[in-house]
């Protein structure tokens, strides 16, 4: 027996399985209209959707500048995104806590078993992320002091 699903809840699911084929981050329930969830709750999974989708888009960008071929990376940039995943890693935190307090008692185990592979399989690329900036961060680090101290030596003479 097929349910039928709103326009919305289909652009939603088509939206949830096109990232989770593109980034294997999560999997993704289809949404049925079982005439539980509410308009509110709608609503959240639905800027939720949109945070995880910057966050594909981020983690994107990271991988790009990991297959750089001249093998310099800019601190600057990895930094932002850093920065930036964390950010929405927090903000999809208090999301998924909004939509569990909006779900029935029913649904409540399936969204925080999804919610936690999603969070854990996000702070996996945070930490990927954050290795990458403190390895070419200490790499810059030391090779200003090399320059520096070179120098000094150099004029002391």
């Amino acid at each position: 027996m097929t349910l039928p699903i709103s326009k919305f809840q289909y652009k939603y699911h088509c939206k949830q399985t096109f990232f989770l084929l593109s980034l294997n981050l999560c999997p993704i329930q289809p949404l049925y209209d079982n005439g539980a969830e509410t308009r509110m709750n709608l609503k959240l999974r639905s800027i939720r959707a949109g945070r995880r989708s910057a966050v594909s888009r981020l983690i994107k960008k990271f991988e790009d500048i990991q297959q750089e071929e001249n093998g310099t990376v800019d601190t600057e940039d990895v930094s932002n995104i850093l920065d930036g995943l964390k950010r929405k890693q927090e903000l999809l935190r208090k999301l998924d806590e909004e939509i569990v307090q909006e779900l029935d008692d029913g649904d409540i185990e399936t969204e925080i078993v999804e919610a936690d592979e999603y969070a854990f399989n996000l702070e996996v690329k945070i930490r990927q992320v954050n290795k990458l900036y403190l390895s070419k961060n200490y790499i810059v680090k030391y090779t200003y002091r090399k320059i520096y101290s070179t120098l000094r030596n150099y004029t002391t003479r």
